[in-house]
């Protein structure tokens, strides 16, 4: 897959990403950003490589935009993304910080 086709994919796959984590309703982490009042969770930086024909690395920045008008929380992770027929699947991510601090804090 040529590196330009890979931008699009992992850009569109990570757009469909922060549309669907606005809708999660059961998901433990949808929960932790409601009860710290984020209304809703931006990405703001998207960096990726790919590792070989199959694996994909990517480094993202995230917003989570609090209601009202408090700072919005910064939070970063990175995820190995595995491609197969034009679609891509999260094999796994990390959360550089720990998220419910992240949350409590800001």
């Amino acid at each position: 897959m040529s590196e330009l086709n890979l931008d699009g994919q992992v850009e569109a796959f990570f757009d469909t990403f922060a549309a669907a984590s606005d809708q999660l309703d059961t998901d433990r982490l949808a929960e932790l950003f409601r009860a710290a009042g984020i209304a809703r969770v931006v990405l703001v930086d998207l960096q990726h490589h790919a590792l070989d024909d199959t694996y994909v690395l990517a480094r993202t920045d995230w917003l989570g935009e609090r209601t009202g008008a408090s700072t919005p929380v910064r939070l970063s992770s990175t995820f190995i993304l595995r491609r197969s027929a034009d679609r891509l699947r999260v094999v796994f991510y990390l959360n550089h910080q720990d998220v419910a601090r992240a949350l409590s804090v800001a």
